[in-house]
């Protein structure tokens, strides 16, 4: 048998309605009897970090000074009940008030590795409580002052503090519920991978036990969003990259908070954008056509020049080969041969005649 912790506090609780100092015996004589290394009628398991015996020094403790106050029976409850829920056996919960973590279970968190039996505990804390109270009290509660780089760096001085900001979830993954959570209530839970600008693409992990309208677990998001939650530590985790066939592992700072609150999307363009808009388009359109049509007109002109100028030069053409063709068509003469004659005006015979031999033929050309 395995009690739960509401069972506990109805057995000590009980003792109040009985007189004496003694009151208080009698419920944990009977407790402690009735464990598995008693009587072994049930086993009992103290919230994570808490011992046994611890708990049973405490409650021996307040008995001390239960004969000094004038309402013992009202001393034993209210005790029980501040005492209970200062460790976790039972809670009332003010959902517009942000809870501190226990400090010895804070002690006992190992940055820079996954979460581990050692982290168990403040991590079971921090899911319980972030589940019970308001984003808007973590909201309130948060610092918006601390970045990532501060978790990073002062992981051990920050741990347990409220953090708060913005970014893009861009996965959002269902986790395996813890027993011990479900059991206090809490049957959920969410790991979102949060990316900021300013950090590129070194995430910050945020879990949550429930999701606002509008999220829902994806691979592949592109949603703005606020969250707010208790720094439990740095974060080691293993990315999708392999080297040498091993993942790859980054570290990152680990948020537990009570859920996610989706922004607006950015809002798209709207189909009226006003008059403006419409004016400069018609400005350049027309600016465009009057660009299209000197081109046209400039073009137009040059290839006109060209056929003017074509046409004059094919014109020259025709009259020069006209020109020549009655030229080689005329009777060759002296006059257009250029051929020089020869006129005899002076000798006795002609050159070529009879006399051409003769002695007594009198050369013009010769020297005497």
């Amino acid at each position: 048998m395995r009690p739960e912790p509401a069972h506990l506090a109805a057995l000590v609780l009980g003792g109040g309605a009985l007189q004496g100092k003694s009151a208080i015996f009698g419920p944990l004589g009977a407790f402690i009897a009735g464990r598995e290394d008693g009587m072994g009628l049930w086993r009992f398991t103290p919230p994570p970090g808490l011992k046994t015996p611890f708990l049973v020094g405490a409650l021996m403790g307040m008995e001390a000074g239960h004969a000094m106050h004038p309402f013992p029976a009202l001393c034993d409850a209210v005790s029980l009940l501040d005492l209970g829920h200062q460790y976790g056996l039972y809670q009332f919960v003010d959902p517009a008030r942000v809870l501190p973590l226990a400090d010895f279970l804070m002690d006992q968190v190992r940055d820079r590795e996954p979460i581990g039996e050692s982290d168990y505990g403040a991590y079971l804390q921090a899911v319980v409580q972030a589940g019970k109270v308001s984003f808007d009290a973590f909201w309130r509660a948060g610092n918006p002052g601390l970045t990532r780089g501060d978790l990073m760096n002062q992981s051990a001085r920050l741990r347990g503090q409220v953090v708060r900001g913005q970014g893009i979830v861009r996965r959002i993954r269902r986790l395996e519920p813890l027993g011990d959570a479900v059991k206090l209530g809490v049957p959920e839970l969410y790991e979102a991978w949060i990316f900021q600008d300013l950090y590129g693409a070194n995430p910050i992990c945020v879990v949550v036990p429930s999701l606002s309208a509008g999220l829902r677990p994806a691979e592949n998001l592109q949603r703005p969003v606020q969250f707010a939650g208790y720094f439990l530590k740095a974060y080691r985790y293993q990315t999708a990259q392999t080297v040498q066939g091993k993942p790859v592992e980054r570290e990152c700072p680990l948020l537990v908070g009570p859920g996610l609150m989706g922004l607006p999307e950015p809002a798209k363009p709207s189909a009226d954008m006003g008059n403006w808009p419409k004016t400069l388009l018609g400005t350049l359109l027309g600016v465009f056509a009057v660009a299209i049509t000197l081109v046209w007109a400039m073009t137009w002109w040059t290839r006109r020049g060209d056929r003017l100028v074509r046409a004059r030069l094919e014109g020259l053409n025709r009259a020069n080969r006209s020109a020549e063709k009655e030229l080689s068509t005329e009777k060759p003469t002296n006059e257009t041969t250029g051929a020089l004659e020869y006129r005899w005006d002076g000798g006795e015979a002609e050159p070529g005649s009879k006399a051409e031999g003769n002695d007594s033929f009198r050369n013009p050309f010769k020297v005497e």
